[in-house]
């Protein structure tokens, strides 16, 4: 700071005029150039200091060999540093030759550019284009001596490009939008791309529906398509099984030997078991719709178990015929209450069909109630001759148990379950469990066996009537309650 000569007040160095009174200044006095400083406010002398590397007492490593020079493909025309603004006059060191110290912070990052032309030399520039002394010895040496000058191996942002919107054709003569629609909505974004023919305006696809759900929408569920076919083809099977199986081994004989020798009408319940076997098979593999393959499963079941009573002429007791029917109606009501959680009718019928089967233990018969006598005979009765009241009581139990099918929904109430252990331990005459505590309960087992094993398999044929019936009159009122 120096003293203005007219109104002594505090002026920079270099004013030539007062700002407070407009008198002229003298000159500044010169200054040696070893003390001038340069922009950055540090002398000459000092800034050769710094940049002489410190002495030490070994030997001085050897020089770094200089970065490979990137091609001329590789590099862009770096635009020219400037140290003052373009209205004033460059600010110049007492060192014309000297180029100023360049701030690595503020150094330009070069991209490369295929496209861009070579850089084109100091001595290649026109005469109105030529930079200072000192700005083309920065240039020259810029690529190999100066690491802010170095090119930097990342290619230039471009521009993302979208391919073109698929416009429909409008028809002619119609103002309206194609395919009725509205006008296009496009996003608030200007970055964000146009929407395309058949996509939502928000960007995002419409949601895909699992397969499950496809073939639904196309067609109405059936869950007995699947079921209906397996057991009629199983339990056709298990007849064929049934009615191939000997007699007697010694001497050996079959049940279609009344064919052979039967007179009449005898023949006529093995033609119907037999038919319910094969023609059950053929049936389940013959193509048609659920309803029409539930009807005939029906008719086959039924005529197993009409025939015989026909042929004998004399229709069953009531509480014989309160229990067929009960086992014949209880079996698909339970089937349809595990798939039809919310209907009402397969409760009612099991309700029904429960009531039906416990009225002939509760109604008294020669002046004593069934009910009473089994609880009687299971306490009197020696030894292994317990086990047959307790099986009845079993079967009046699970039969009761079914009562769960009022369970609210969408709880299955194990309708399938008590089903299939109402076939095998309830049955129609004959159960797999009657058959089994027979076997067991016999003095020669063995004997059964060998000599005569058409025994084992007397309960097949019953079983599947009664699954037949059941299943098919599922499949045809199951539709009603869709």
């Amino acid at each position: 700071m120096k003293k203005c000569a007219s109104c002594t007040k505090d002026l920079p160095e270099a004013a030539l005029h007062c700002v407070f009174c407009g008198a002229k200044q003298p000159p500044a006095p010169a200054v040696q150039p070893g003390l001038a400083k340069t922009a950055f406010g540090y002398s000459n002398e000092m800034m050769e200091q710094l940049r002489q590397p410190p002495a030490t007492a070994q030997s001085p490593a050897p020089p770094m060999p200089p970065m490979p020079r990137p091609s001329p493909q590789q590099m862009q025309p770096m635009p020219m540093p400037r140290t003052t603004a373009p209205s004033q006059p460059p600010m110049r060191t007492s060192s014309p030759s000297q180029p100023p110290p360049i701030a690595l912070a503020n150094a330009a990052t070069l991209f490369i550019d295929n496209s861009a032309p070579p850089p084109m030399s100091p001595q290649q520039m026109p005469p109105q284009q030529m930079p200072p002394a000192y700005a083309q010895q920065t240039l020259a040496a810029a690529p190999n001596q100066n690491p802010a000058f170095q090119a930097t191996l990342a290619a230039p942002p471009q521009p993302q490009q979208y391919p073109p919107p698929l416009a429909p054709m409008r028809p002619s003569g119609s103002s309206q939008p194609p395919y009725g629609g509205g006008p296009v909505m496009r996003s608030n974004n200007p970055s964000a791309p146009p929407p395309i023919l058949g996509m939502p305006a928000n960007g995002y696809p419409a949601m895909v529906q699992p397969q499950s759900q496809q073939r639904q929408a196309i067609a109405p569920y059936d869950p007995w398509r699947d079921s209906l076919k397996l057991v009629m083809i199983v339990w056709g099977l298990l007849v064929i099984a049934a009615i191939a199986t000997p007699i007697s081994i010694s001497p050996l004989a079959f049940s279609w030997d009344v064919l052979l020798h039967g007179e009449g009408a005898e023949r006529i319940p093995f033609l119907t078991a037999a038919g319910l076997g094969v023609l059950g098979v053929i049936v389940a593999l013959l193509p048609m719709p659920t309803a029409p393959r539930g009807g005939l499963a029906l008719l086959l079941g039924l005529a197993v178990i009409a025939v015989p009573i026909a042929l004998k002429g004399a229709v069953p007791e009531w509480h014989q015929l309160v229990v067929l029917v009960s086992i014949l109606l209880i079996v698909p009501a339970l089937l349809m209450r595990a798939q039809h959680t919310q209907s009402s009718l397969p409760r009612i019928i099991v309700t029904l069909c429960v009531i039906g089967f416990i009225v002939p233990y509760v109604v008294p018969d020669h002046g004593t109630i069934p009910l009473v006598g089994m609880f009687k005979s299971l306490i009197d009765a020696p030894g292994q001759a317990k086990v047959v009241p307790i099986l009845e009581i079993v079967k009046l139990a699970l039969v009761v148990m079914t009562l769960l099918v009022w369970m609210p929904g969408p709880a299955t109430a194990g309708g399938v379950m008590f089903a299939w252990l109402i076939l095998i331990v309830v049955g129609l005459g004959k159960s797999l469990v009657d058959v089994a505590v027979s076997v067991a309960l016999g003095d020669h087992p063995l004997d059964i066996v060998t000599k005569t094993p058409a025994e084992l398999v007397v309960w097949i044929i019953p079983t599947a009537c009664v699954a037949y019936v059941g299943y098919g009159l599922a499949a045809i009122l199951g539709r009603q309650l869709e």
